[in-house]
């Protein structure tokens, strides 16, 4: 039996937004809307990263361990590097160039969020939490791939490199690009919102 992650959190998100709907009315709707987007968000970050999870046996923690850890910084450009060597630009380099911008890409959002959401402007805040969310992610991977509950995950010290980088990418772009925007658009939208009270 398989529970899909996406599934199973988007029915709790929608009866959360129908009691906050029902409880709240039009009552600072556009920071909840974001609110709700991000929610949204951390369930996509979830299936996409866990998948469905599996209520099984579990397999053996040594042979997840000694085949599922990659613990050297920046082995991803090597591995790359290699395979280019070997095959030239073939479907495998394609691939590994992919996996690497889709790590940088996963927490990119979480940059615009954590400012807008909960007032973390600084880049350090922003950086501490996309690491800690990374390492939350490898961790469950490799100990749901250990208790057989998802399928074989890796803890890639890489992801975690990439997935912090992501998240203050987006950070900068959000500084550079919406800080100001934004600022103007929700106090508009805050406007809007106490006139219709």
């Amino acid at each position: 039996m398989f529970i899909d992650v996406l599934r199973a959190g988007g029915v709790v998100l929608l009866l959360y937004v129908g009691v906050d709907g029902l409880r709240f009315g039009r009552r600072d709707l556009p920071f909840r809307l974001i609110r709700y987007s991000f929610f949204l968000y951390l369930l996509y970050v979830g299936h996409y990263t866990l998948g469905a999870i599996r209520l099984g046996p579990p397999v053996s923690l040594w042979e997840v361990w000694n085949a599922r850890t990659q613990l050297v910084p920046f082995q991803f450009l090597e591995y790359t590097r290699h395979l280019y060597r070997v095959h030239g630009m073939d479907v495998r380099v394609l691939q590994s160039v992919r996996l690497s911008f889709y790590n940088l890409l996963l927490l990119m959002p979480l940059g615009f969020y954590l400012p807008v959401l909960f007032g973390k402007r600084g880049l350090v805040s922003v950086a501490l939490a996309g690491f800690l969310l990374s390492l939350g992610i490898e961790t469950a991977q490799l100990v749901l791939s250990a208790g057989g509950w998802i399928r074989p995950r890796t803890f890639n010290v890489d992801d975690l490199i990439l997935n912090t980088a992501g998240a203050v990418l987006g950070w900068v772009m959000y500084r550079l690009l919406a800080d100001r925007r934004m600022k103007r658009l929700l106090e508009r939208w805050k406007g809007e919102c106490q006139e219709d009270e």
